[in-house]
């Protein structure tokens, strides 16, 4: 399970996570011996901007364990702007997940897919992680 928290270090901006916590599964091996996969879900954001130039950082709450991979995709605002950085491998130090937000305005619904990848050097496990999505200046 991925838990989301949203907060603004800018009172006049505010992003707002649609869905609190999602579950990922890796998908089950093709063929007997290969890696567990992948899995992803999409959900998302909405975000209003009164005071333009900033970013949209992401981290999670510990470091993943071996041989897996927590990504996140954040589709850039269209009303805002911004350039969305694609899918960045998420950690325990803030990443940059959309920059140059440079326009007021507000978006509902948009898109951010979380992926889940493991090799086949991970036992069968569940992890929770909560990740923390940070909007600021740039």
């Amino acid at each position: 399970m991925v838990g989301l928290i949203a907060t603004s270090v800018m009172a006049e901006n505010t992003l707002n996570i649609v869905d609190s916590s999602v579950n990922i599964a890796t998908v089950a091996p093709n063929n007997a011996g290969d890696g567990p996969g992948s899995g992803t879900i999409g959900i998302t954001y909405n975000i209003t901007i009164t005071t333009p130039t900033c970013k949209i950082t992401g981290k999670i709450d510990s470091e993943m364990p071996a041989n897996t991979a927590l990504k996140l995709n954040l589709v850039a605002p269209t009303n805002c702007g911004g350039t969305s950085q694609g899918a960045v491998s998420l950690t325990a130090t803030d990443a940059n997940l959309v920059t140059g937000i440079n326009t007021a305005g507000s978006d509902t619904g948009v898109s951010r897919t979380f992926s889940l990848t493991a090799t086949s050097a991970v036992p069968a496990a569940s992890a929770s992680k909560t990740c923390t999505l940070t909007l600021l200046n740039e």
